[in-house]
Parts: C-alpha cells; sequence; structure tokens
C-alpha cells in the first residue's frame, strides 16, 4: 500500500500488522507506520504539526525501537526518531525566538511558512534514506534465506 502511495491503508495494515508481528520485525512495522504516518501529515498546519510529528516520535519510541538517548534497538528507527528530534527543535526554537517581539508578526507568517518547509523537506530526504535502507535490510533477509537452497 505504501508503495502505491495509498498512506491511509498503509496506516491500517501497519497497526493491524503490530498485533502480531514477532518480536524481531517489530521495529520494521514501526518504522513503516512512522513513514505512511508522515506522508499523511499536512505540513501547511503548523498548528497541528509539532502534535503529529510528537505521534510518530512515540510509534518509534515503543518497543524500544528507538530511545530518546540515541540507543534504540533498532538503527532505522532510532535514524527516524533522530531527525524527528531534530526538526522538533528546529521548530521550538524558531518560535521562541519570534515571540520576543511583536514588531515581527507580519514575518511570522514568512518565517513559519517557511519552516514547515524546511520541515517537510528535511523529511523527505529522511524517508527517501528509511526506505531505501529498510529495501536493504529485506534484500539481505531473503537472500540469506534463499542462499543455499536446492529447488
Amino acid at each position: 500500500m505504501y508503495k502505491l502511495k495509498e498512506y491511509d491503508k498503509a496506516i491500517s495494515e501497519y497497526e493491524i500488522a503490530l498485533k502480531t508481528v514477532p518480536t524481531e520485525r517489530e521495529c520494521l512495522v514501526r518504522t513503516n507506520l512512522s513513514l505512511a504516518s508522515l506522508e499523511v501529515i499536512d505540513y501547511e498546519d503548523i498548528k497541528n504539526l509539532k502534535d503529529r510529528l510528537i505521534g510518530v516520535e512515540k510509534i518509534l519510541l515503543e518497543s524500544d525501537c528507538a530511545k530518546r538517548d540515541g540507543n534504540g534497538r533498532d538503527k532505522s528507527s532510532q535514524k527516524l526518531y533522530d531527525k524527528i528530534e531534530e526538526l522538533l527543535n528546529l521548530d521550538s526554537s524558531s518560535s521562541d525566538s519570534s515571540e520576543s517581539s511583536e514588531s515581527q508578526e507580519s514575518s511570522e507568517d514568512d518565517e513559519t511558512t517557511q519552516n514547515s518547509e524546511q520541515i517537510e523537506n528535511i523529511l523527505q530526504q529522511q524517508q527517501g534514506q528509511s526506505i531505501n535502507e529498510r529495501e536493504e535490510h529485506e534484500r539481505r533477509e531473503y537472500s540469506d534465506y534463499y542462499r543455499g537452497k536446492k529447488w
């Protein structure tokens, strides 16, 4: 579903998969769920953007796939979590500086738009990297399984 860009369906399928997936594959499903969730975020809706990103972080933090200290049990999950955390820190630092002066109200909308575009671009780059890592992991896993099989 993800590759077909049917992200809502993919999210539903990943949520179902989390209930039955073996422990060793749970982080892969959580990473996929997070990537699909990032696709449906409205990056122009700044008010809800932070909450949605935090929601994606929570998916990655469950089962220690990613950890706040950077030592999650899955490299792809941790990398994605770290990138989201970096973006949340970027967004909060820019909102802190914009609150310091009322004279900047007219430029606040422009800055907010730039921030949302920057966040969206960075997340799209990270999504591409995570997808490539996931596909490489699956290729290795299946090639090990089929290696040495006699048909």
